[in-house]
């Protein structure tokens, strides 16, 4: 899983974060569980409030892996990409 997260100077969230699913689930079919994990982002991400950048690419890796594990019983590599904007 990819994750590109779009993060404001104050290092709080800017936009909807984009995920990206290579070879773990098939874009067209998981689009809900996608917009669930998407959800899951943005409420931890707010929940930690001002953070800095290497605590949000730790919380995007462990809310991500213990979302998919919880609905998938998987442990896909996630690679989380918090951009400055």
């Amino acid at each position: 899983m990819i994750v590109t997260v779009p993060i404001k100077k104050q290092h709080k969230l800017a936009g909807e974060p984009r995920i990206l699913s290579c070879g773990f689930l098939h874009m067209d079919s998981s689009e809900d569980l996608i917009n669930a994990a998407r959800d899951t982002v943005k409420r931890d991400l707010y929940c930690k409030g001002s953070v800095s950048s290497s605590q949000q690419h730790e919380t995007v890796r462990e809310t991500l892996r213990d979302f998919f594990y919880s609905e998938t019983l998987s442990r896909p590599v996630i690679l989380s990409n918090c951009v400055r904007v």
